[in-house]
């Protein structure tokens, strides 16, 4: 039996959502070799739609009214391929990515501006949790700013209502988590876990998840560093629990032509009743005017 609280897990509850928190992630600027020092700025990014948009707005209007320089902000769906072809060949100027192995990999081959030196002189040390400063770092160096600090991936998010109204309530384990699903079900909602991929990204959400419950933050953190192996017994693991799933339908089949949000409005009006999604899902609703 996997328990999702086994290693500290915590229970958080907005307005009508309940989300179980497994492990943070921090998103970052990086600035590819060659693009310091340019009088335009060229930013590449992968917020492509929705509340995520109106951020990079926000952001974008920012920047130029504190440098007098309008960024060209382009936004890309399979963001990772893109930023893999142009890297070391044509980079933009600031590019967003996420902490991974990818992240490690442009640092230590020199694709990235070494950044340590801007930190110490604006003092970034005292600004940023001591956590989010080791990941970003690379070999002792810095290579990227926070940009946000978020929950990601192990986040499960549950309609109240649809759960109250059947009888039903909130799992603490794997196994009571499907016993929900079958639960629903068998009360007539075929498909319960909501999933949106057609940006591809969403997929992962729900691994994550599971990937973190079952091997623990610390292996899942090695296995973006490249210190653990994606053959060890926890990954396969996850991923035959995955694969079980869904061969049992659990997910909603509308997946490969609805984006993250759209998954998400799923679960607000209880088309669905579940929804692996980072904390990202629990401002969605107010800025995008969902009841």
């Amino acid at each position: 039996m996997m328990h999702l609280d086994s290693r500290g897990v915590g229970l958080k509850v907005i307005l009508a959502i309940l989300a179980i928190v497994i492990i943070a992630v921090g998103a970052v600027m990086l600035i590819p070799k060659g693009g310091e020092g340019t009088k335009s700025v060229v930013v590449y990014h992968y917020w492509t739609a929705g509340a995520d948009r109106q951020a990079v707005g926000v952001l974008s209007q920012m920047f130029e009214n504190w440098t007098g320089i309008k960024p060209k902000m382009n936004a890309f769906t399979g963001y990772q391929d893109k930023l893999n072809l142009v890297i070391d060949t044509s980079p933009p100027d600031v590019a967003a990515h996420w902490f991974n192995y990818f992240y490690m990999t442009y640092a230590r081959r020199g694709s990235l501006a070494d950044l340590t030196q801007f930190w110490q002189a604006n003092g970034l040390d005292s600004v940023f949790p001591e956590k989010v400063i080791r990941l970003i770092e690379v070999d002792g160096k810095k290579y990227g700013v926070p940009l946000d600090i978020h929950w990601e991936g192990g986040v499960v998010i549950y309609n109240l209502r649809v759960l109250r109204d059947k009888g039903l309530n909130v799992p603490s384990t794997w196994e009571e988590f499907e016993n929900l699903v079958e639960a629903l079900r068998a009360a007539g909602m075929e498909h319960p876990i909501a999933m949106g991929f057609k940006d591809a990204w969403p997929r992962d959400m729900v691994f994550t998840a599971l990937l973190a419950s079952v091997g623990g933050a610390d292996f899942y953190q090695g296995l973006a560093k490249g210190e653990n192996s994606w053959t060890y017994a926890p990954v396969q693991q996850a991923f035959e629990i995955y694969r079980q799933w869904c061969e049992k339908g659990y997910f909603d089949p509308s997946a490969p032509g609805l984006d993250w949000q759209e998954a998400l409005s799923t679960l607000i009006h209880g088309e669905t009743a579940i929804y692996f999604m980072g904390d990202r899902a629990c401002a969605a609703p107010a800025q995008l005017g969902w009841g």
